[in-house]
């Protein structure tokens, strides 16, 4: 089976529009694929469910499931999710040489797609920075450093660095309800009226006047003469004695935002911060997509050899596979290896053909150090060599001495030879395979053919119950079968006969046949 990164999102919200108020819910469908039932989270209004205590799951291992739940029901005000967090681990540890379990590379492959996907999930939902801040360093302050503090940016590189200390941000939070009281519309109407170009006058002119004001408190004639000489500056501060009311009444409250301009600043500061830490948590995400669209890479270049090296099959020995793992047609290339001929093949674009045949023949050597009585030798020799050998292709010695297959030992299993008597405690076993190989540009023994180049023979030729003929020419001899006479002929016509005891039986005139 195969997986598709983009269409494999590890995550459900239950719908619950088809259940009516005071219907519960206890089975939920997993549409994504999964492998285990420790791969799944069940999460209601919230709350981590626990596996076995709060629900059971069937089906996964790589496929969908269901999710049943032990306790009641939920109902329509419920929320439900589901997500997907398999364990990033290595299940399966391939062989370095040899057929391998090709079924469980498939369902290898399968998982890092699914941790792929479960990657991505995760950083879609975290904080990210943008593609285009290449300067980003989300390296936090050392811990006595940020200790007590809020998180902050610098305002000129933007790295994180310490920012004001929490207390002062508390404070701001605790002047609330001054800050709203500035804010009013009343207050902001009495500081705009104070703000006027007369009343700032008025209030300029009473400064002018304050020690005067003072002496009035004594009472004596010649402070009461003085009053009397600022008459006019008195009838105007009593014309604006509303706006002074006014002031007076919300000193506290401007002495509130006085004290405060420092919090005021860091909240400032902090909201900055907090800006530029969600950018940056923004560019970590789109780095965490782009490793998790490498590993994707990678899992698609392992489903490639899959496509080529189809593992170990349990065939009969003339049949082969029509289609690849992937039920795709085979590329010229493929390899497999026919459990029932024991060999392994190559797919060269229109037929499978045995991989040996390419090459020459080999074979394998084991020795083995017999245990008193032991009569089955099988699996690691004393080299840690594993059996293993074609039924009929190899050679059994005992101590220097060749035994008779059949008769002293049996091999017919392709990993296991038995004796027929138990060897001696130190007997030494020495097995010989061939490896299976086909020759070729070979005359058969049974069909005959034909030598187109030269053939030497050193030591003589035996020709034994038919005819040797010499190239193009005429002539032959043959050799009778009953009598063993030896016929020189001439285009098909005896010239003399040679009887077995090497005389002449009869000759004609050589000149009458002609000339070669």
């Amino acid at each position: 089976m195969t997986i598709s990164l983009t269409d494999n999102s590890p995550r459900i919200a239950v719908d619950f529009g088809s259940i009516t108020v005071g219907q519960t819910h206890k089975s939920f469908t997993v549409s994504f694929e999964f492998f285990d039932a420790a791969d799944l989270n069940v999460y209601i209004n919230g709350t981590l469910k626990t596996l076995t205590t709060d629900y059971t799951v069937t089906g996964g291992n790589g496929s969908t499931g269901t999710i049943s739940l032990s306790t009641a029901g939920t109902t329509v005000t419920d929320k439900v999710v589901i997500t997907r967090d398999i364990a990033l681990a290595r299940t399966t540890d391939f062989p370095t040489s040899g057929p391998f379990d090709v079924t469980s590379l498939n369902l290898e492959l399968d998982k890092f797609i699914a941790i792929s996907a479960d990657l991505k999930d995760q950083a879609s939902r975290a904080l990210q920075l943008t593609d285009f801040d290449v300067n980003a360093n989300l390296t936090l302050p050392a811990l006595n450093d940020r200790k007590g503090r809020v998180l902050a940016f610098n305002l000129t590189t933007g790295a994180v660095e310490s920012g004001p200390l929490i207390t002062s941000t508390q404070t701001v939070a605790e002047q609330a309800n001054n800050i709203d009281t500035l804010a009013g519309a009343d207050v902001v109407s009495d500081m705009n009226i104070l703000a006027t170009t007369s009343n700032v006058t008025n209030m300029n002119s009473l400064a002018s006047i304050s020690s005067d004001i003072t002496s009035l408190a004594t009472f004596n004639s010649a402070d009461i003469t003085t009053v009397a000489g600022i008459q006019a500056n008195v009838t105007t501060v009593a014309t604006n004695d509303a706006n002074v009311t006014s002031v007076a009444g919300n000193a506290t409250n401007i002495n509130a935002v006085a004290g405060q301009t420092t919090n005021l600043q860091n909240v400032t500061d902090n909201l900055t911060a907090i800006q530029n830490a969600a950018q940056n948590a923004t560019d970590a995400s789109n780095s965490q997509i782009a490793a998790a669209s490498s590993a994707s890479a990678a899992a698609l270049a392992l489903d490639s050899f899959d496509d080529r090296y189809l593992g170990s099959k349990a065939l009969a020995a003339d049949a082969n596979p029509t289609l690849d793992n992937d039920s795709n047609p085979l590329v010229i290339g493929s390899l497999y290896f026919n459990q029932s001929a024991n060999e392994m093949r190559v797919y060269d674009g229109g037929s499978w053909i045995a991989a040996s045949s390419a090459g020459g023949a080999s074979l394998l050597e084991y020795k083995y150090t017999a245990t008193a009585g032991q009569t089955t030798f099988t699996g690691a020799d004393d080299a840690s060599n594993t059996l293993s050998y074609t039924v009929d292709n190899l050679i059994v010695i005992l101590n220097g001495i060749v035994l008779e297959n059949g008769a002293d030992y049996t091999a017919s299993n392709g990993s296991s030879v038995v004796l027929a008597t138990g060897a001696a405690v130190n007997d030494e076993l020495n097995i010989i395979a061939f490896k299976s190989f086909t020759t070729a540009d070979m005359v058969s023994k049974t069909n005959g053919g034909a030598f187109t180049g030269n053939v030497d023979f050193n030591s003589g030729v035996d020709v034994l119950g038919g005819a040797l003929s010499f190239g193009t020419s005429k002539w032959s001899i043959e050799l009778d079968s009953g009598d063993n006479d030896l016929n020189f002929k001439y285009n098909g016509t005896t010239v003399f006969k040679l009887a077995s005891t090497g005389e002449v039986v009869s000759a004609n005139d050589i000149t009458a046949f002609g000339t070669p």
